[in-house]
């Protein structure tokens, strides 16, 4: 994943032999993978969204899945702020605050890890961050994620690598 700084944006283009993130020149990213287990199940590409603001001292993660696996309307394994700029270790919903994840299925029922609601658990552990001059920060790690049915006892696992 590479985060930009200073509104330098990053697109993302999905390629053949996988995926690369491009600021300008060709720069490789690391990838996006995932997989679903429990009440959905199946496997999944992501593609990768991360800016740092330096005004408001913030780093925007979101992580999201283009083609969810079959049984899955949509899937948004992360979506936070973080603060100030990335950094080495682990985080969890208490953490992040505001923000979670969200599995829309099929079936209608929905699935959830917010901390602002106290329901699922997620964990972001950020294992490298590399800096890329203006171009910001590449950063590589995991997120593990369950989440819990609104309306029941249903629970799916989110774990995706980038």
């Amino acid at each position: 994943m590479v985060v930009r700084e200073r509104g330098v944006w990053v697109s993302v283009v999905l390629a053949a032999c996988g995926l690369f993130l491009l600021a300008g020149p060709a720069l490789a990213g690391e990838g996006c993978r995932g997989k679903l287990s429990g009440a959905a199940s199946g496997e999944f590409a992501c593609s990768l969204d991360a800016s740092y603001r330096a005004k408001k001292d913030v780093t925007t993660l979101v992580i999201s899945v283009p083609a969810p696996p079959p049984g899955v309307k949509s899937l948004a394994p992360c979506s936070f702020d973080l603060k100030g700029k990335p950094e080495v270790g682990t985080l969890t919903l208490k953490d992040l605050g505001r923000g979670g994840s969200i599995l829309n299925a099929t079936d209608g029922k929905d699935y959830f890890a917010s901390g602002a609601l106290k329901k699922g658990s997620l964990t972001l552990e950020i294992q490298k961050v590399e800096p890329l001059g203006k171009l910001g920060f590449k950063v590589t790690g995991k997120l593990t994620a369950t989440l819990q049915e609104v309306a029941g006892p249903g629970q799916v696992t989110v774990e995706a690598s980038f």
